[in-house]
């Protein structure tokens, strides 16, 4: 590679907090959300995802209703009750009718969608809430032979 050329690099996108208690959706979903650039924090438990809103600073929280201890709903009013406004996205096999209206009106609660979700159908929902993946071009730095042709160019 010579000097003046360009490396692409898709940009960090921020941490978002995944909360679900099915491995197999779990693993799907932090790796797509990892290969489209975010940092994905995995929280199979309400207790477990309480623990890790309050270590780490997050864009976005993807929320399952139905939850070994509790209800996705609880993680987001406390967020809320505490002062935190992290944007939601809250997945549900059964959103509808007033589960579905009591969601949506939450303050933090962006979009709420009914699984089984697709991957372009979550990763849609993502970019609309966290806004779209954006690419940098980073100046290739020059190694040291380039640099003393450089120098002694310049000379």
């Amino acid at each position: 590679m010579l000097y003046g050329q360009t490396s692409t690099v898709k940009r960090y996108l921020g941490t978002v907090l995944l909360v679900e208690d099915n491995p197999v959706i779990g693993v799907n979903q932090k790796d797509l959300l990892e290969s489209e650039g975010y940092r994905c924090v995995w929280a199979d438990s309400l207790q477990r995802a309480w623990r890790l809103a309050q270590t780490h600073s997050l864009e976005l929280i993807i929320c399952d209703h139905d939850l070994p201890d509790g209800k996705g709903e609880t993680l987001v009013k406390r967020l809320l009750a505490s002062g935190r406004s992290v944007p939601v996205l809250y997945l549900s096999a059964a959103a509808h009718g007033d589960l579905r209206r009591r969601i949506e009106g939450l303050e933090s609660v962006r979009s709420v969608l009914t699984k089984p979700v697709s991957p372009e159908e979550l990763m849609d929902a993502v970019k609309a809430c966290a806004g779209p993946t954006e690419t940098v071009i980073y100046p290739r730095l020059i190694g040291q032979d380039e640099r003393g042709l450089l120098l002694n160019a310049l000379a």
